[in-house]
């Protein structure tokens, strides 16, 4: 199994680390299980 994901950062003026923002493809992890995404299921 693989899951991927994006992390966004923000930092603050003295470079510390302000936000952290997570995006996940369940799409594609929901795929990896075998899960029919077709529509009108």
């Amino acid at each position: 199994m693989r899951l991927e994901l994006i992390n966004h950062f923000r930092f603050d003026e003295n470079g510390r680390l302000a936000e952290e923002w997570v995006q996940y493809d369940n799409l594609g992890f929901l795929r990896q299980l075998g899960v029919d995404l077709a529509e009108g299921h």
